[in-house]
């Protein structure tokens, strides 16, 4: 009997020590929060903290569009936009399928979801400050003040309605002026 008691106990501990493990590694897993990534705009990406976000993702592809490199965690649902100097201009944050990525897996800011139709973000967030659409004819809400852009997909890709992806903007951004 004291034999099993003895095999039980380490038993139990096993299994603590592998419950941990696992949470330590869901939590590893955990992508980053948006208030932390919009910490990352204006920085380059040699800078620590950015590096370690880097790390911290999957699989990175990196693209060049024009003058901006275009870090892209396809798994993540993460794409980091980078000028010429290696400046984050710009975080885009990908709902499921669009552009082929997978669905970011954090929260979205100011209570945003992927689910989200424009009536709903624009009841959470205001009018917005700019209406512009993306190359492909998206329509794009431009919310300057929370520093962030929202981009809708058409229903025919998602059969329960519109998608939005969010883009983080620099914080002096002022819109597209044309100057």
């Amino acid at each position: 009997m004291e034999k099993e008691t003895g095999k039980m106990k380490s038993s139990a501990a096993l299994a603590a020590v592998i419950l941990a493990l696992g949470a330590a590694a869901s939590l590893a897993a955990a992508p980053p929060e948006p208030a932390v990534l919009m910490q990352l705009l204006g920085k380059t990406v040699e800078e620590p903290q950015v590096q370690d976000i880097i790390r911290s993702l999957g699989s990175l592809t990196i693209r060049q569009r024009n003058k901006l490199a275009l870090y892209k965690f396809i798994d993540d649902g993460i794409q980091l936009v980078v000028n010429q100097k290696g400046v984050i201009e710009g975080i885009i944050l990908y709902s499921q399928g669009a552009y082929n990525f997978k669905q970011y897996r954090g929260e979205l800011p100011q209570g945003l979801t992927f689910e989200d139709t424009r009536a709903a973000v624009l009841n959470k967030l205001g009018k917005p400050d700019e209406e512009t659409s993306t190359i492909d004819k998206h329509r794009v809400d431009v919310f300057a003040k929370h520093h962030l852009a929202v981009s809708y997909t058409s229903r025919e890709e998602k059969q329960n309605g519109l998608q939005v992806f969010v883009l983080f903007l620099r914080k002096d951004y002022q819109g597209n002026r044309r100057e």
